[in-house]
């Protein structure tokens, strides 16, 4: 839903997961998820995953081109 209503569309989406395997993330691409992360996750890469998304400009945003 946060995907189809335009206000939380360019909302980064994080999905951090146990279940193994390329259909969990052919999933999240299909539902729109921004980064998907298998656990067990190292700290730092939930921490620099989640930078690079705040880096990125939202959609319709003054930087979006």
């Amino acid at each position: 839903r946060l995907k189809e209503d335009e206000r939380t569309a360019s909302i980064p989406v994080v999905v951090l997961t146990a279940m193994p395997g390329r259909t969990v993330k052919q999933t999240a691409q299909w539902l729109g998820v921004s980064s998907v992360l298998h656990k067990p996750f190292d700290s730092a890469e939930l921490v620099s995953t989640v930078r690079d998304l705040l880096k990125l400009p939202l959609a319709g945003g003054p930087n979006h081109g």
